[in-house]
């Protein structure tokens, strides 16, 4: 549409058109407005009476009363004095009531030492006795590991002579059932072993 057409049209428009647009946005206006509208928001929240008053000339007298208080703390810290003569005598004050001061009372162990020094080799013979005891019985994984690392140099042969009697009353002869087998193999080995 060109001015012309414009103008035909709408008179008021055309004017509005050749003197710009009338509106203005200052600069970071768009990115201040969130903070302004939410602080007047919480301004118009805020109770109109706090319920705090301030006496009338408050701040007006406020400075001439902290500095006469300070004046006086001053003037009652500079009126105490050292009496005179009181280093004279002072070392003498001292050592006199460290005189009458109690001392501690001493607790000698002179008729305590049979009884402690046997009660002390008790506790020493039952804790060597209790690390003595302890060792001298194996564990099973013990033994096994000590084999394992193979100190124990034994083959299939002398391990059966030592069985002889045990390996003769076996009977090779028994027969197992396919059900009897499955129920032992689901009792005795669990399903992880034939993974691993």
């Amino acid at each position: 549409m060109t001015t012309e057409e414009l103008k035909h049209i709408a008179a008021i428009l055309a004017e509005i058109q050749k003197k710009g647009s009338g509106f203005k946005t200052p600069d970071a206006y768009f990115d201040e407005i969130e903070n302004i509208v939410t602080s007047k928001l919480f301004v118009a929240t805020l109770p109109k009476d706090s319920g705090h008053e301030t006496p009338d000339d408050y701040f007006k007298e406020v400075e001439s009363s902290v500095l006469s208080k300070l004046k006086n703390e001053q003037n009652s810290s500079q009126d105490q004095t050292i009496p005179a003569g009181y280093f004279d005598n002072l070392e003498d004050k001292v050592f006199a009531r460290l005189a009458q001061e109690k001392k501690p009372k001493v607790f000698s162990l002179k008729k305590y030492w049979i009884p402690a020094a046997v009660a002390a080799s008790l506790l020493l013979f039952v804790t060597i006795y209790n690390s003595f005891a302890k060792k001298q019985t194996l564990q099973l994984t013990e033994v096994e590991a000590w084999i394992e690392e193979g100190n124990l140099e034994l083959n299939s042969y002398e391990i059966a002579k030592l069985y002889t009697d045990e390996i003769e009353n076996i009977n090779i002869n028994t027969t197992l059932d396919a059900y009897d087998l499955e129920d032992y193999l689901n009792d005795e080995i669990s399903e992880e072993s034939f993974y691993n």
